[in-house]
């Protein structure tokens, strides 16, 4: 067995001499090199949250509003938990000079949208900070 291996290497090495070594053209690492570059040039933008995210956001956001129009103050709630082991919690309606009111699903959404809205502009502005790092 540890001839057989001698006597492939010893077959090897001769076929490499015979053969030689390719060299490369002159201009093959500035053909890699440019191909290389062009690849790195072209850098898709891929949105932080996708349309399909932002689609399913705003139907939620909409959904919570229309539904607080139709909500009883939070009744509907106590039909599937029961209410005394929930902790209870005061949010302040919204009272413009008009005298209009906002419930409290809605001052929810705006808040939730506020929030989603920060949130993507931090990280939108971090990912195309290191983007454009020298």
């Amino acid at each position: 067995m540890e001839e057989k291996k001698k006597n492939i290497d010893r077959d090897l090495k001769d076929s490499f001499k015979e053969i030689g070594l390719n060299r490369p053209s002159t201009a093959f690492l500035h053909q890699i090199m440019t191909e290389i570059q062009e690849k790195e040039d072209q850098k898709i933008y891929e949105p932080v949250i996708s349309r399909k995210w932002w689609v399913g956001i705003a139907a939620a956001v909409l959904g919570l509003i229309s539904l607080s129009f139709f909500m009883d103050g939070g009744a509907w709630l106590s039909q599937w938990i029961p209410t005394e082991k929930v902790p209870q919690m005061q949010m302040p309606s919204i009272d413009l000079s008009s005298g209009i009111t906002v419930s409290k699903s809605v001052s929810i959404g705006i808040l939730l949208g506020v929030v989603l809205l920060l949130v993507q502009m931090v990280a939108l502005k971090n990912r195309l900070a290191r983007s454009f790092e020298l």
